[in-house]
């Protein structure tokens, strides 16, 4: 299929199935650069089902004519690179390099087994050298893979054109020996792609880290080959980014009271009128109070008008607002006056 020769759309899927996202997600996803004529939406797909979330993500990207979608999960920390590295890959399906979030941090860089045991589904764990193991000859760029992980996973939406559906699915399997094991939705995508003669890559250079106490990521050492190391939970760029969201929701804040003081007024208005609601068709008020409860009446009109009705609760805000291309900073969760706390 040739490539489009319009600006390139791509969809970051923002894969959610988490209570509270992290601020180090949210400033790393921040943090990532288009490339020059790159058209990107951002959309949040929330469920506690992952299939669903990477499902509804595909679905999104064929219905709005996205020729690229990008995963992220909640629970991983991106480089600003991300998007130049894997759309400069030229491949149909690649992830970046990631290390399992708990102890002891094996690599996700899954290889094509060396014994078949009847498993269509098996693969077998590497370092990415030439060896396979940690301290072998380091290898670069994006390179052939057997599964690909949810680690910035980049798929050109012509893919979910190509692999019979279910696309991504959670399903139990009998192997030969009777023995029952149960296939994740990216070991289950990636065989799909296999069926249908579609190539997985990793990049190498893709470095994506784990959210866990602090961020785990991949490092390879000359000397020592493939290391573990942990970093800082906020880097500058998220620091930043939590500063913004900070400044932002300080002016959410500030409408917000500004919403508040002009509905008390409003309400206090209408209190005053309610205690002559006829005006000048009750007897014995004078004339200057008639006049004074129908400018009420005008200027409640127009201060109807012009304050807008939020579209939640003045005292809290939704956890997961829809929200423009690119602003994709989240609006946490409880009373605006702790907003800035």
């Amino acid at each position: 299929m040739a490539e489009p020769t319009r600006p390139l759309k791509v969809l970051i899927a923002v894969i959610e199935n988490r209570d509270s996202v992290p601020i180090p997600f949210w400033g790393s996803c921040e943090s990532i650069r288009p490339l020059p004529g790159m058209r990107v939406e951002e959309k949040q797909f929330t469920s506690s089902d992952i299939v669903a979330m990477r499902s509804d993500a595909a679905e999104h990207a064929l219905e709005y004519g996205h020729d690229r979608v990008l995963m992220l999960d909640t629970d991983m920390v991106y480089r600003p690179e991300t998007l130049a590295l894997l759309e400069g890959a030229g491949v149909d399906v690649i992830c970046g390099f990631s290390v399992n979030r708990t102890m002891p941090y094996q690599p996700n860089w899954f290889i094509e087994p060396a014994k078949q045991n009847g498993d269509p589904y098996s693969f077998e764990r590497a370092w990415p050298t030439d060896t396979g193991d940690a301290d072998g000859e380091r290898l670069h760029g994006p390179q052939r893979v057997h599964v690909v992980g949810g680690a910035a996973l980049y798929i050109r939406t012509s893919v979910f054109r190509k692999i019979a559906r279910p696309w991504f699915e959670f399903r139990w399997y009998d192997l030969p020996d009777g023995k029952r094991v149960r296939v994740g939705e990216d070991v289950w995508f990636s065989h799909q792609c296999r069926l249908a003669g579609v190539e997985l890559h990793c990049h190498a250079d893709l470095l994506v880290g784990h959210l866990v106490t602090m961020p785990v990521v991949p490092e390879h050492e000359e000397e020592r080959g493939w290391r573990v190391k942990f970093v800082p939970p906020m880097s500058r760029d998220a620091m930043k980014a939590h500063e913004e969201a900070r400044a932002r929701h300080s002016v959410l804040d500030t409408e917000a009271a500004a919403h508040r003081q002009a509905m008390k007024d409003i309400e206090a208005m209408f209190a005053k009128i309610s205690e002559n609601p006829n005006g000048t068709d009750v007897p014995g008020v004078l004339d200057a109070e008639a006049e004074a409860n129908n400018r009420d009446r005008s200027e409640i009109r127009e201060m109807l008008a012009v304050v807008p009705t939020p579209e939640t609760s003045v005292t809290a805000l939704p956890i997961r607002p829809i929200r423009p291309i690119r602003s994709i900073l989240p609006i946490p969760e409880g009373p605006l006056s702790l907003l800035e706390n």
